[in-house]
């Protein structure tokens, strides 16, 4: 090979590192074979041998099998962008108001001493007073099944978590209103007073859908008139129920 082509090749040795660290530049190197590889270069030792890169192999080609190298393209590696992480928002709605479906489990004791359970439901609307508190109203079904009455209740919620802008936290819980007895025809007489308090975690997942769980116990007072039967006769008697039950509740809040 001539001294002319040992500059060239060496020339474009030191050209090729210099753009190698940004672009990756692609070369033609023409072998005496008549084979033309299209590549990246890595080493050029004159007088023993190239070292090229190909599909991101590296390789050694003889000096002497080299005829010439020559500037191809640019093939400049683009970085990915970086994906935008979601951000877990705190566990509250971000402001203003939400609204909570929640069915729920309740379980205790009859009057009588017999172990009871029932289903409940209820929606919940809440507003965000502070990064901690939220309060609003809460309606709901309460069947009783043992004692034979529907209650609707109404009441008033509000709600204490502990930790605040962040995607999980534990919270306590309360409620106070009045259930209404849908199964006597004095609607407005035949109820009695709902109380309720427990402790709960709410999570806020990826999709922003905030989840919880709340444990907690219920008072329910209500009355009931039943015709029985006495040695008189059918008599009508009144009934007064206080209900004492651990609730379990799930919620969904949008």
């Amino acid at each position: 090979m001539n001294y002319f082509t040992k500059c060239v090749l060496i020339i474009s040795f030191f050209c090729a590192c210099g753009l190698h660290a940004q672009n990756n530049d692609l070369y033609i190197v023409k072998l005496k074979s008549g084979l033309q590889i299209k590549c990246e270069l890595v080493k050029v030792i004159p007088d023993s041998f190239v070292t090229v890169r190909q599909y991101g192999l590296i390789s050694n080609i003889p000096y002497g099998e080299v005829v010439s190298i020559h500037f191809s393209e640019s093939a400049v590696k683009v970085q990915p962008g970086r994906q935008k992480t979601k951000v877990f928002k705190k566990n509250l709605p971000d402001s203003g108001w939400s609204i909570g479906v929640q069915p729920g489990f309740s379980m205790g004791m009859a009057d009588d001493d017999w172990l009871t359970s029932s289903f409940q439901f209820r929606l919940s609307a809440l507003k965000s007073l502070s990064k901690k508190w939220q309060a609003g109203v809460t309606v709901g079904l309460d069947p009783y099944a043992y004692y034979g009455i529907v209650l609707g209740t109404v009441l008033a919620e509000g709600r204490y978590y502990l930790e605040k802008d962040k995607p999980r936290s534990a919270f306590f819980y309360g409620l106070g209103g009045y259930g209404f007895n849908l199964t006597s025809a004095r609607l407005g007489k035949d109820g009695g007073i709902n109380l309720s308090y427990g402790f709960g975690k709410a999570f806020r997942n990826k999709n922003q859908n905030i989840f919880s769980y709340m444990f907690g116990y219920r008072l329910q007072k209500a009355q009931e008139d039943k015709l029985v039967w006495a040695p008189i006769g059918s008599v009508n008697r009144t009934y007064h129920y206080v209900m004492r039950r651990f609730e379990f509740k799930v919620e969904w809040r949008f």
